[in-house]
């Protein structure tokens, strides 16, 4: 679990992003909760988000995606 965590906290988004993924996740998820924002709508901002991104993104693709990640580092969701 701790090498989950350290994992995440240390793979960026994309290569040579100053954002890692656990970063981005968290400050999404807080979003999400803050705004009582539906998972369809997330799943939408996911897609859109990694549109933008470049095509080598550690971006979560959907909401079940970024739950999982969550709970594999041992964290409520």
């Amino acid at each position: 679990m701790l090498y989950d965590i350290l994992g995440a906290s240390s793979e960026p988004i994309w290569p040579g992003s100053n954002e890692s993924k656990l970063s981005v996740v968290s400050k999404l998820m807080y979003v999400k909760a803050q705004y009582r924002i539906l998972n369809a709508c997330y799943d939408d901002l996911c897609r859109i988000m990694q549109r933008l991104m470049p095509k080598d993104n550690a971006m979560p693709k959907n909401t079940y995606e970024t739950k999982k990640l969550v709970r594999d580092m041992g964290l409520p969701v």
